[in-house]
């Protein structure tokens, strides 16, 4: 009888001990796996935000003619950018320094989009080439 209630004992304590061990790591390497997943969709989210905005400010750009503006800098509250356009001929030049018998020449667009904490800022460039038509500057003045 003696050895009929030892085996109808269960689990001794250091085998609940050691399945609880087991458990208790199984689950925190699943809950990093899932914070991970987490904050990898709220970056990708940020950074396809700071894309549309990015290709919205260059067709908003490229509905002005492509004109040459100066540098501007602004902000919303998710996001920083600033654009800038300058003449492009594979080297950076000024409208003056173009030959100025020809009818059209490409402005290249530049947006620059930041994002994020001062700590582990984002940023992202996206450039563009346009073509301007030199009768349009004098048009525009």
């Amino acid at each position: 009888m003696t050895n009929r209630r030892t085996r109808d004992r269960g689990f001794s304590l250091i085998e609940v001990t050691v399945a609880f061990a087991i458990a208790a790591i199984s689950l925190g390497v699943l809950g990093n796996i899932f914070g991970n997943g987490s904050r990898n969709l709220t970056t990708t989210r940020q950074y396809g935000g700071a894309v549309e905005l990015a290709e919205s400010l260059i067709a908003e750009h490229g509905r002005q003619g492509g004109a040459l503006i100066p540098l501007t800098v602004q902000s919303n509250e998710d996001y920083r950018w600033t654009v800038t356009t300058e003449v492009y001929d594979g080297e950076s030049r000024t409208t003056d320094d173009i030959d100025q018998s020809t009818l059209f020449y490409l402005v290249k667009i530049t947006v620059d989009v930041t994002w994020g904490s001062a700590n582990s800022p984002h940023t992202i460039s996206v450039s563009t080439l346009r073509p301007r038509n030199r009768r349009q500057d004098e048009i525009d003045g």
